[in-house]
């Protein structure tokens, strides 16, 4: 059965294709040897579903089975091009992708759902199940949905989509609604150069996934990712909940976490990007040129940074962490504890660190060659650094140098004090 439906961005537009009914019973694409005179012209054989099918396999229409128990469908694509497949409305979905390792989809993607009723029913749900070629954009597009007299009644889908080895995908797009569980694990880069997953609520994991380009969106649950290596960029969005990553490579990777708790580890990167807002930010054992962390509310912890710039921008989230810097250090908070620990990549390296209410306090590596200017207006400034010449010295300020080099330390505080020690 092949009926119209569609993507368009990230959401599912209703074409209202003809329900698959629970009484009706379609019959399973046969697959048949391409050069055998029954191939003729590709359309599905009725006769015995359970002989012997020669190799190798020819994509398929979909094929849609109700009646008593569950109701199923499947498809064989050519594992090329773009394949998009949404499930909407249905009251819990879980859902696989996996790598066919035993070649049982003869090197065909596949995309095969169940669907059944809660309760005691004699028969499967009807479903809404099309599946859209558009030739000319390279793209298949599969749908699945409860049949509109299902209102009001939990239909929950069972999906699975095996991807051959040899698969060269531009793009698999997913689509699932709220109640949803996504499991993805042991994607190659070469098999999918862009991987796009937007979920409603509920939970996302990967687990060993490459993808030249990674985007991973739940608006109400949890991200999980491990061992993700993603060429040009990975992101990671989640709304309300949380995101945890340990282990990825990118040039770039980006988590936006406004209402979500983030942990991540263990990153390679040309630009790490975070932004978050109420919750707490926790990142540790990052190697990158960029990190940018921007946020309001929460904690953030930024342990074991090796980059050639760190900017933190925050309101009211106190932070601390120890940073290997090359080039600059940067950090403005509105209102918040800074406490660090600074290491030197080089002898030109600017920091700049500024807040108000709350302490400053900060280690310094004792190769720290250059100027130094640290003001606490309202309170005590101190610096204790080997080799240094004062300039200036007062309670609440202390500005000299220490040595003759080209980096430079400068903090401002206001009524609450500033201390700089060496280690």
């Amino acid at each position: 059965m092949s009926l119209g439906a569609c993507i368009r961005n990230g959401g599912l537009l209703d074409c209202e294709p003809p329900p698959v009914l629970a009484a009706e019973a379609l019959p399973p694409y046969t697959l048949v040897d391409p050069g055998s005179d029954a191939a003729g012209d590709g359309d599905a054989l009725s006769g015995d579903t359970g002989a012997a099918v020669a190799a190798p396999m020819l994509p398929t229409d979909m094929a849609v089975t109700a009646g008593a128990g569950p109701t199923s469908a499947a498809q064989l694509l050519l594992p090329v091009g773009s394949v998009a497949v949404a499930l909407e409305g249905f009251a819990s979905v879980t859902a696989t992708v996996r790598v066919d390792d035993s070649g049982a989809s003869g090197g065909l993607l596949s995309v095969a759902a169940v669907f059944h009723r809660e309760g005691q029913h004699s028969r499967g749900p009807a479903v809404i199940a099309s599946s859209q070629a558009d030739e000319k954009a390279g793209r298949q597009t599969i749908r699945f949905a409860p049949a509109p007299e299902h209102a009001g009644e939990a239909v929950h889908a069972e999906c699975s989509i095996a991807v051959p080895a040899a698969a060269a995908l531009n793009e698999l797009v997913l689509r699932l609604p709220a109640g949803s569980r996504l499991d993805i694990a042991q994607i190659d880069r070469a098999m999918v150069r862009r991987l796009d997953v937007a979920m409603v609520a509920g939970t996302v994991q990967l687990s060993q996934v490459g993808a030249g380009h990674l985007r991973v969106a739940v608006a109400d649950g949890t991200i999980s990712a491990r061992d993700v290596d993603a060429g040009e960029a990975a992101e990671f969005v989640v709304c309300s909940g949380a995101i945890r990553v340990c282990g990825c490579t990118a040039k770039a990777i980006r988590a936006n976490a406004p209402g979500a708790r983030l942990a991540m580890s263990d990153l390679r990167a040309e630009a790490l990007s975070i932004r978050g807002c109420q919750a707490d930010i926790a990142v540790r054992t990052v190697a990158a040129k960029t990190v940018t962390v921007s946020t309001s509310r929460g904690a953030v912890a930024l342990d074991g940074i090796a980059a050639e710039s760190l900017d933190v921008r925050t309101d009211t989230a106190p932070v601390r962490g120890s940073w290997n810097i090359s080039r600059s250090l940067a950090i403005a908070a509105s209102s918040a504890m800074v406490q660090g620990r600074l290491s030197l990549a080089s002898e030109q390296v600017q920091t700049a660190i500024s807040t108000s209410s709350w302490p400053v306090q900060l280690a310094v590596d004792s190769s720290f060659r250059g100027c130094f200017d640290v003001r606490a207006s309202g309170s005590i400034a101190k610096v204790d650094l080997a080799g240094t010449t004062v300039h200036e010295r007062h309670p609440h300020w202390t500005q000299g140098v220490a040595g003759t080099g080209s980096s430079s330390l400068r903090i401002t505080n206001a009524n609450s004090p500033v201390v700089v020690t060496a280690f």
